[in-house]
């Protein structure tokens, strides 16, 4: 099972990588990632993402 593309889901941050974080949607078996580009309106360095979107942080995210 995977989620409709467009989508908007609630989700937790799971880990934090210098290219992006990982989110677990609730009801979907796998993470997805969040690349560092898309994580916020401006552009982040890997430590902002770090600080900004910490591992148990609970986000809303739209697949795409």
């Amino acid at each position: 099972r995977q989620p409709e593309l467009r989508s908007i889901h609630r989700g937790r941050v799971t880990s934090v990588r210098d290219f992006g974080c990982f989110v677990r949607l609730s009801g979907f078996p796998r993470d997805g990632l969040v690349h560092i580009s898309q994580a916020a309106e401006v552009r982040l360095s890997a430590d902002e993402l770090r600080e900004a979107l910490p591992a148990g942080r609970s986000v809303w995210v739209e697949v795409t």
